[in-house]
C-alpha cells in the first residue's frame, strides 16, 4: 500500500519484537504497539481500518467454527467494537 501511495498509515501489533523488527524494515512507516481490543486513539481517528490476519489469529485453534468458545467471541467483538468507533 505504501508503494501504491498511502503514506499516512498507523500499524499496531501487540507484540514489541515485531514492533521493532518492522520499525527497523520500514522505518518511514508508523508501528505502535498496542492490543486492538483497546485501542488508545480518539474515536473517528480513522477512515479505515484493515484487520490483516488479527481475527483469523484469535479463531486458531477453535474445535467448531459454528459454537466457538466465549472468550474467544468477547475477544472478536473487542476488536470489532474498537475497530467501528
Amino acid at each position: 500500500m505504501y508503494q501504491d501511495g498511502y503514506h499516512e498509515m498507523v500499524n499496531i501489533d501487540f507484540s514489541s519484537v515485531v514492533i521493532e523488527h518492522m520499525r527497523a524494515v520500514h522505518p518511514h512507516m508508523q508501528w505502535i504497539e498496542m492490543d486492538i481490543r483497546d485501542l488508545k486513539f480518539e474515536d473517528g481517528s480513522f477512515d479505515v481500518l484493515i484487520d490483516k490476519g488479527t481475527m483469523d489469529a484469535m479463531l486458531t485453534g477453535i474445535s467448531d467454527v459454528w459454537n466457538p468458545a466465549p472468550e474467544i467471541v468477547e475477544n472478536c467483538e473487542k476488536e470489532i467494537s474498537e475497530a467501528i468507533r
